[in-house]
């Protein structure tokens, strides 16, 4: 997994079912790349802040998402 693949606004699907602090994301949904956290950062163990259509923000590891790309 490469973070250089990610970029703020990028939209991902949800490839399983998430909760973090009363934020939930089932599978299939589609979020937009809120956040891109430091990998060095020992406060925050996540990868992505994701942008839920309800308007939370929840914390993903680059496994739980893949990022939707569009080839004409």
């Amino acid at each position: 997994m490469d973070f250089h693949n990610y970029e703020v606004g990028d939209l991902v699907i949800i490839l399983q079912n998430l909760e973090w602090d009363e934020v939930s994301a089932i599978q299939g949904e589609i979020g937009i790349v809120a956040k891109i956290y430091e990998p060095n950062d020992e406060e925050m163990f996540f990868d992505l802040g994701i942008q839920l259509a309800d308007g939370g923000v929840l914390p993903v590891w680059l496994p739980e998402v893949e990022r939707l790309v569009y080839e004409p």
